[in-house]
């Protein structure tokens, strides 16, 4: 799958109650699965174009509610300077102490969507026999993706993009709600009702935005990605450097 990296879309469902109660946080990293993801904003830096980089999204429920759907758009300010060659949403089985009746997973749908402007209505949603993401740390870590050693006190790798660089440049990284929104546990996923109830975090910025507020950017970048100059042209820069400090001595 190809496409530019202007917006990827994701969705998938967690839960929450009562007007402003429920908060959440997203945010980038370059760390994978056990190597210690932390909340920052992070540069993903491709060294020639043709390599490609890999952007991991995280997710944590911070108030004492799960979440059951999740719609998030990651965007890039340039849309030329990189295509998304896969994304993944992670939709992990639970094997809850290892009773088959009990067995289940994070989401029992999971749509990564046409890749046009890198992802499009990419989604996972949970229903009653699945999990999303829950609140209670001593549920989450029977989720196999729910990483300990993520965020300030763990967090759940949500998916995984890899983004191949096609232009030399760079590019802010942005993350906003998509159509889906981030909807509590007794909300319907169709109508996204009573969404507005949940804050929302991304990356280390201060600002939030509500559930609802679908393409709403908070002022800070949650990400930046960089295409280094092929060797090539390096080479041909420095030689054209050397040129200029030649005819200034002379």
């Amino acid at each position: 799958m190809k496409g530019k990296l202007v917006v990827i879309v994701m969705a998938a469902v967690l839960a929450l109650s009562g007007a402003a109660q429920g908060a959440a946080t997203f945010f980038l990293s370059e760390a994978g699965y056990g190597e210690g993801a932390t909340v920052d904003n992070p540069t993903f830096t491709i060294l020639n174009v043709g390599d490609t980089a890999t952007i991991n999204v995280y997710g944590y429920v911070t108030a004492p509610d799960d979440l059951i759907s999740v719609g998030l758009s990651i965007i890039s300010a340039d849309p030329l300077i990189g295509e998304a060659q896969s994304v993944v949403i992670h939709d992990p089985d639970y094997d809850l102490f290892g009773i088959p009746q009990l067995a289940t997973s994070r989401w029992q749908g999971a749509n990564e969507g046409p890749l046009g402007d890198l992802a499009l209505e990419t989604g996972a949603v949970k229903v009653d026999t699945g999990e999303g993401m829950v609140f209670d740390a001593s549920m989450a870590i029977w989720d196999p993706l729910y990483d300990p050693t993520a965020g300030p006190s763990g967090a759940y790798l949500h998916a995984t993009i890899v983004v191949e660089g096609t232009a030399e440049g760079q590019s802010d990284l942005h993350i906003s709600v998509s159509g889906l929104m981030i909807a509590p546990a007794d909300t319907d996923p169709a109508t996204g009702k009573n969404a507005g109830d949940v804050e929302v975090f991304f990356g280390a910025g201060d600002g939030s935005v509500r559930g609802d507020s679908v393409g709403v950017l908070t002022q800070n970048r949650e990400g930046l990605l960089v295409v280094l100059p092929e060797p090539a042209t390096m080479a041909l820069l420095a030689i054209g450097g050397l040129g200029v400090l030649i005819r200034r001595k002379r």
